[in-house]
C-alpha cells in the first residue's frame, strides 16, 4: 500500500483530478485532451503504485550502530523486534582514516538508515 506522506499526497491529488473529470463529464466525452488527461493520470498511479510496492521487498534500514564494539546489545536488540539494524564498527572501518570515514558515508548513502 502506499505509504509516504509523498505517495498519500500524490494519491490525494489524482483523487481530486478524477473527480473533478467525472463532474465536467459532458466535457469530458467531447474533449480529447481531458481523455488523454484521464489516461495520464491513470497511467501515473499505476506507476506510482508499482514503484512503491517494488521498493517495499526491501525494507529500509531502521538502525545504523555506529563505532560501537562487536558484543553491543543494540542491533541485536532492534533486529529481535523485527527491525532492520547494521553495525559499523572500528574493525569495518577506521573514522580517524580517510578511507575509513568515506566507507560510513558510502554505507549510509546505500542504507539510507531512519536511525544512526
Amino acid at each position: 500500500m502506499i505509504s509516504s506522506p509523498e505517495a498519500q499526497q500524490f494519491r490525494a491529488e489524482v483523487l481530486a483530478a478524477q473527480k473533478d473529470l467525472q463532474t465536467n463529464a459532458t466535457v469530458r466525452k467531447h474533449s480529447p485532451i481531458s481523455q488523454q488527461i484521464e489516461q495520464s493520470i491513470y497511467q501515473l498511479e499505476d506507476s506510482l503504485i508499482n514503484h512503491v510496492q517494488s521498493n517495499s521487498n526491501d525494507p529500509r534500514t531502521f538502525l545504523l550502530e555506529i563505532y560501537a564494539n562487536q558484543n553491543s546489545p543494540l542491533t541485536e536488540a532492534v533486529q529481535r523486534l523485527g527491525y532492520k539494524a547494521v553495525r559499523f564498527t572500528k574493525e569495518d572501518g577506521d573514522l580517524a582514516t580517510f578511507s575509513g570515514r568515506q566507507k560510513l558515508w558510502g554505507l549510509i548513502e546505500k542504507l539510507q538508515p531512519e536511525h544512526i
